[in-house]
């Protein structure tokens, strides 16, 4: 075989954890619409749900996950001198690592917006609601979707890379922080 610029395996692999992860997220808004419309879940429920989600539930999982180190170590033996065990990276090295995210946000935004005019130019939107659906395309579900996608594709990957110690919910506080500042 000759050399490719792109290892067609890795591609495949990623492309096989995107799928998983985008199949997740269907399944779970699924059962979030058969459980509203059987009445299972009320109106009031879901402001509760909602609630408890972005009071509690996200920002200890985000919290931990940037705290998270994998306790490995044997007895006599640093982290670092167990096969397989990596040093935990101090939380100003994840932080310091995370100055791409302040780019981030603006590109999600900005590709949104992109995708909202096309959209509103190219579907039947009523001329009072157009702005609000741009808007509603540039700024749609940055908690909650990231979350999800993130965790299944790495779980994907990791599954398959065990010796990987990147984490990337680990750089998503830092993404979750900047994007309401736009």
């Amino acid at each position: 075989g000759g050399h490719h610029l792109v290892d067609t395996d890795r591609v495949w692999e990623l492309l096989v954890s995107t799928l998983g992860s985008v199949g997740v997220v269907f399944v779970m808004a699924g059962v979030g619409i058969w459980l509203t419309r059987t009445g299972i879940i009320t109106s009031e429920a879901k402001k509760q749900l909602s609630a408890i989600s972005m009071k509690v539930t996200i920002p200890a999982l985000l919290f931990t996950r940037m705290l998270w180190c994998p306790q490995c170590g044997e007895d006599g033996k640093r982290p670092e001198e167990v096969q397989g065990c990596a040093r935990c990276e101090p939380l100003r090295e994840t932080l310091g690592e995370s100055w791409v995210l302040l780019f981030i946000p603006a590109l999600v935004v900005g590709f949104g917006v992109a995708l909202g005019t096309v959209i509103v130019r190219n579907m039947d939107c009523p001329e009072d609601f157009r702005r609000g659906a741009v808007a509603a395309v540039a700024f749609g579900n940055s908690t909650g979707l990231p979350i999800i996608l993130l965790s299944v594709i790495y779980s994907g990957v990791q599954a398959k890379h065990p010796d990987l110690m990147l984490d990337p919910m680990a750089y998503l506080p830092s993404y979750l922080i900047l994007y309401p500042m736009l």
